[in-house]
């Protein structure tokens, strides 16, 4: 916050401590009105892929995709235990999708709506040969 120089108030306000307040007050309000644009609150995501068997997938590509800006995508990459997390993720709606060798592509039949830590827990099925 960048106070009123003293060389900036008029005659009028330098003789009166109550102008000085007010002009005080006017600044500090419409710096506060600039700061109310907050970042967007950002979460982590844990990722857990799994085949129909339970048995964990590793190195699955999981990636979330805004519902409303698809250049807005967060990805993670599962490792040997089949789980991940896709940190710095906005509110928001996103598609979910992940891939992985030998196993048919995945994509979410619902969105997933970010809102908080979330747990993403996704089945994968293996691609027939």
């Amino acid at each position: 916050m960048v106070l009123p120089a003293w060389k900036d108030l008029s005659p009028l306000e330098r003789r009166s401590p109550r102008k000085i307040y007010e002009r005080i007050r006017a600044e500090v309000n419409s710096t506060e009105d600039e700061d109310s644009e907050q970042e967007p609150l950002l979460y982590s995501i844990s990722v857990s892929v799994k085949d129909e068997d339970e048995d964990p997938i590793g190195s699955a590509v999981v990636t979330l995709t805004d519902s409303t800006d698809s250049d807005k995508t967060y990805t993670g990459t599962t490792g040997s235990a089949g789980g991940c997390t896709i940190t710095n993720v906005p509110e928001g709606t996103y598609n979910v999708t992940a891939t992985a060798t030998d196993y048919e592509n995945y994509e979410g039949s619902e969105a997933l709506v970010v809102d908080g830590a979330e747990t993403l827990n996704i089945t994968m099925t293996d691609s027939e040969e």
